[in-house]
């Protein structure tokens, strides 16, 4: 018989729906889901209500009830979870839902994407993370960077479960193949046989649109038959083709603007190599995305996704810096290794993240906590995380 896993969150996702279903799939955990808010609000980096269009979410259950019902079925105990998924403190609206099933003893699992090293913060704000972690008795975060930090501030490795960001591997390789048409169209217009790079990233500051154009600047002084297809809008749009015609690179270089969700397979499907520059990323989906539908990436360090799945050339290139030169290096020897292999090494990549890998390790979280899984105590907690011993 499946366990209960009540998921009380803040809104939908694009990552969320496949999660759910997979887990409703394998019969271990029955996923029960609730959304503070029932719509996506507004992107609050472009302003944009994102558009995702069908994502694959069939199967599961979204709780029909208002949050007070929710309350009220939790302390009735007439809804009886095996563990809850729960954003944190981040609202309000959380902390009566976990404050409930804390007082039954339900293990409550707080979802995690922080991957900043050890030593970033104070001993204060360490501390304070400390405190913040001790009422939960488990944590999904995305990856081996966001596990390291969690066990940074005193938690155990044996309370962690990977995938919080996951993506369906399959389901991107059939986008792809719908977008044929929009893939070939692409390829037409910038050549069949010359080299496409791929950025699907927000024309914010922290996303850096100057330092992809830059590069690709770069790139294109060496391999002038290459091309760059830029997917995204933001407030930085104007900045960005001021920067392109300013470098004589507008028959060069496509503006898309915003394109839906589930839409993006087609652009994937036409790139040779995906190029991601932001300032800092904690995880980075759309690299996962690349990789799914067989795109080699090439990004910094300072994206979580790239520097635990990018462990081969095929794969894609981590790049040394952030610089334009950087980049282009590492877009370059990419281009240059691209061969039969690639879609194999990307997928087995991909399959890291995967929602059948995130599915297989939250279940063996909740079994876990259900069996007794220790919390660290606080004072060992407090004396790793702040004084380092």
């Amino acid at each position: 018989m499946s366990r209960l896993l009540l998921c009380v969150l803040e809104h939908p996702t694009q990552y969320d729906p496949p999660l759910w279903s997979c887990l409703t799939r394998r019969q271990k955990l029955r996923p029960v889901v609730f959304y503070q808010l029932a719509s996506v609000p507004p992107d609050s980096e472009i302003s944009i209500q994102p558009r995702w269009g069908h994502v694959p979410g069939d199967g599961y259950e979204l709780y029909a009830g208002s949050y007070s019902r929710l309350l009220r079925e939790l302390a009735s105990r007439e809804l009886r979870p095996s563990a809850v998924l729960a954003s944190g403190w981040t609202r309000p609206l959380n902390w009566g839902a976990t404050l409930i099933c804390l007082s039954r003893g339900i293990p409550c699992i707080l979802p995690s994407d922080r991957v900043e090293a050890q030593g970033a913060t104070s001993r204060f704000r360490r501390l304070l993370m400390v405190l913040k972690n001790q009422p939960f008795s488990g944590f999904f975060t995305t990856g081996s960077r966001g596990a390291d930090v969690l066990q940074a501030q005193g938690v155990r490795s044996e309370q962690i479960a990977t995938g919080l960001y996951p993506v369906d591997v399959q389901w991107w390789l059939k986008r792809r193949e719908e977008g044929r048409v929009t893939s070939e169209a692409l390829r037409s217009w910038a050549g069949h046989g010359n080299p496409v790079v791929l950025a699907v990233s927000k024309m914010s500051e922290r996303e850096a649109p100057l330092t992809i154009i830059d590069a690709f600047a770069r790139l294109h002084s060496d391999r002038p038959d290459a091309r760059l297809i830029y997917v995204g809008d933001g407030p930085m749009r104007a900045t960005a083709e001021a920067r392109v015609a300013a470098l004589g690179l507008e028959r060069e270089i496509r503006m898309v603007g915003y394109v839906p969700y589930t839409a993006l397979g087609g652009y994937y499907g036409a790139a040779d190599v995906f190029l991601h520059a932001a300032e800092f990323e904690p995880w980075g989906i759309s690299i996962c995305e690349a990789l799914a539908c067989g795109v080699p990436v090439v990004a910094s360090r300072n994206v979580g996704a790239a520097e635990q799945l990018l462990t081969e050339l095929a794969q894609g290139s981590l790049a040394n810096s952030r610089t334009p030169d950087s980049l282009a290096a590492s877009l370059d020897a990419v281009l240059r290794a691209r061969g039969d292999k690639t879609l194999e090494k990307t997928h087995a990549a991909a399959a890291l993240v995967d929602v059948e890998a995130a599915s297989s390790s939250l279940e063996a979280l909740v079994d876990r906590l259900v069996h007794g899984t220790q919390r660290t105590p606080l004072h060992v907690a407090v004396r790793r995380s702040v004084w380092g011993n």
